[in-house]
């Protein structure tokens, strides 16, 4: 697409021809419009794509108008899930089976179930189940980088949404 992207380009209107040649792509070639691209990111395994790319798109949502940047080159950070690869059975007290497959079936590796995380995986065993992942006083999900609402992971409809 970018190869012969030039070509079509009027250097007097860069703007407007830029704009005018990349809205002319259709199929492959052409750009997502805002809500496929909402739907990619709600349906997405991220968790496997390839490492350079996962990092990248964690490390600019977590830049983004971010006072203190974090750097992903740091060996201390790492990439967790919310709800985890293996939950322990103490997850059952907080969700039924239907709910626990529902989750990892459809959204266990997505980016709403990812944070970036400096506690080096301490979220991870499974003895810190959902409730203790959360802080009491606000249902929403904690650990040193990121915040995540729990109603907006394990809604009915599980409207996985990164606040």
């Amino acid at each position: 697409m970018f190869l012969n992207l030039y070509s079509e380009i009027d250097t007097s209107d860069y703007y407007t021809s830029l704009e005018r040649a990349l809205i002319k792509k259709k199929n492959m070639l052409r750009f997502p419009n805002n809500k496929e691209i909402e739907i990619a990111l709600a349906e997405k395994d991220v968790y496997n794509i390839q490492s350079k790319n996962r990092v990248y798109l964690l490390e600019l949502l977590e830049n983004y108008n971010n006072r203190e940047p974090v750097s992903v080159e740091d060996p201390a950070i790492t990439i967790e899930h919310i709800f985890p690869q293996n939950p322990d059975v103490k997850w059952f007290d907080e969700l039924d089976q239907a709910d626990i497959d529902e989750i990892q079936e459809k959204y266990l590796n997505t980016i709403a179930n990812l944070t970036l995380s400096g506690n080096n995986g301490s979220l991870s065993p499974p003895e810190n189940i959902f409730n203790s992942k959360r802080r009491e006083d606000s249902g929403h999900f904690q650990n040193s980088i990121r915040t995540v609402r729990k109603t907006d992971i394990y809604t009915a409809d599980y409207g996985l949404t990164v606040i």
